[in-house]
C-alpha cells in the first residue's frame, strides 16, 4: 500500500518524451533452458493509441514498435541485448485524419542483470527524432520549410526494485542517462532550442499489476522524469524539465503475451514536432501488446 500511495502523489506533482520506451520496463527473466545461448530469443510490443487535448494535436495519433534482441545469455541467466523502438506521431488534420508529423528511433544496447527481487542494466544508446511531410509548413518569409531534428547519444543505467505478493506485484524503476551527444537542429535557426543544452534525466516509475483471475489484471504505470539542462529552458525557466504520465489499463494475460487496453494522461515539457518550443498535455486511449518481458 506504501508504495501505491507514494505513485500516486508523485504523479500528481508533475524523460526526454523522445524516449520511445519510456512506458515499459524490461525484466531479463532468469530462463534456464537458455543459459549460454547466441540470438536466442526476439520479442516485440505493438502500440497504437489515440490522443486528445496535444498541442496543434501532434499527438493525436501514435504507434510504437518496441523490439528485444538478445544477443548472448551467461550461465547465470543475465543476457546482453538490444532494445529497439520506433515511435510514429500524427495529427488529425488532412482528409483521412492521419497526417503523419515526426518519427523517432531508439537504438539500445545494454547488460541486464535479474535476481530474485530486483534488477539492473547498464549500457549504451541512441536516440533521434525526424520530421515527416513538411511540405505543408511552408516559411513564406524565409522561402523555405521549417523542419527539427533531435539526437541524443549517450549512456544509460536502470535498477529495478519486484515485490511479488499475492495478487498483485509492484515493479518501483530508476532510470537515468547521461548525454555525451544533445543536438537540436532547427530551420530556420533560434533561440528556442532546449535540447541541445540537456546533460542527462532521470526517470522514477512504478508498474502495479493487480490479478482479477487467471486472464485479467489492472494495471496502474506512473511516472515522473527530470531532464537537465545546463541553463534556464525557454519554456520553463529552469534547468528541469519535468515529463509525467499516469495510465490506468486492463491486461488480458495469455501464456506468453499481454495485451493492455489503457487509459492515460501524459505532460510533457516540450512537444517537439514544432520549431518553436511549446510545452503540451493530452489525454490517450488505446492498445499494447506486450511479452512476458516488457512489465
Amino acid at each position: 500500500m506504501k508504495y501505491i500511495i507514494l505513485f500516486i502523489l508523485l504523479s500528481e506533482s508533475l524523460f526526454s518524451q523522445i524516449q520511445v520506451t519510456r512506458n515499459i520496463i524490461p525484466i531479463v527473466d532468469n530462463d534456464t533452458s537458455r543459459r549460454n545461448s547466441l540470438f536466442e530469443r526476439t520479442d516485440f510490443s505493438p502500440e497504437l493509441s489515440r490522443g486528445n487535448g496535444s498541442y496543434k494535436g501532434d499527438m493525436a495519433w501514435s504507434f510504437k514498435l518496441i523490439g528485444y534482441s538478445e544477443v548472448y545469455r551467461f550461465d547465470n541467466g543475465n543476457a546482453i541485448a538490444f532494445l529497439l523502438g520506433h515511435e510514429l506521431n500524427s495529427n488529425p488534420y488532412n482528409d483521412i485524419a492521419f497526417n503523419p508529423r515526426k518519427a523517432t528511433w531508439e537504438e539500445n544496447i545494454s547488460y541486464y542483470a535479474n535476481k530474485d527481487d530486483f534488477s539492473y542494466s547498464i549500457g549504451i544508446f541512441h536516440r533521434c527524432k525526424h520530421d515527416i511531410d513538411i511540405t505543408d509548413r511552408t516559411t513564406a518569409q524565409e522561402g523555405y520549410y521549417s523542419n527539427r531534428v533531435i539526437i541524443l547519444n549517450g549512456l544509460n543505467a536502470s535498477y529495478n526494485l519486484i515485490k511479488n505478493y499475492d495478487n498483485f506485484n509492484i515493479i518501483t524503476r530508476v532510470y537515468g542517462e547521461y548525454y555525451f551527444i544533445s543536438e537540436d537542429y532547427k530551420r530556420p535557426d533560434n533561440a528556442f532550442a532546449t535540447f541541445e543544452d540537456l546533460i542527462g534525466s532521470i526517470r522514477v516509475s512504478s508498474a502495479i499489476d493487480y490479478s482479477l483471475g487467471k486472464i485479467v489484471d489492472l494495471r496502474l504505470l506512473t511516472s515522473i522524469s527530470n531532464s537537465i539542462s545546463r541553463k534556464k529552458s525557454y519554456l520553463t525557466d529552469s534547468k528541469n524539465n519535468i515529463d509525467a504520465r499516469i495510465e490506468f489499463a486492463i491486461t488480458l494475460k495469455g501464456k506468453k503475451n499481454r495485451g493492455d487496453f489503457f487509459f492515460a494522461y501524459e505532460t510533457m515539457f516540450e512537444e517537439t514536432t514544432q520549431v518553436i518550443p511549446h510545452q503540451t498535455t493530452f489525454w490517450q486511449i488505446g492498445i499494447r501488446l506486450r511479452p512476458e518481458i516488457f512489465r
